[in-house]
């Protein structure tokens, strides 16, 4: 592992103080070759649950912001609302 470059927090709003209640984090991860690494900061009930584990994906050279977003888009769908705390 190599130094961490950039960081994507994904979460929702707090409606009575500013800021954002973060379930997970995306980490640009660079050193021999770059890496996205998803972390869960807060999983669900159900850690247990293939669906939710952390997982690291490599980046094309070309779309590398485009592969972040596409882990934001699985991370998003991937949440169940209702267990929101």
């Amino acid at each position: 592992m190599g130094a961490i470059t950039a960081a994507i927090l994904i979460g929702q709003s707090h409606q009575n103080r500013g800021g954002n209640r973060a379930f997970a984090q995306i980490h640009l991860e660079e050193g021999d070759r770059p890496a996205l690494a998803l972390r869960w900061l807060c999983p669900p009930h159900d850690r247990g649950n293939e669906s939710f584990r952390n997982f690291t994906m490599i980046p094309t050279l070309e779309n590398a912001l485009d592969d972040s977003i596409l882990m934001v888009a699985y991370l998003i769908m991937r949440r169940p609302m209702s267990h929101e705390r």
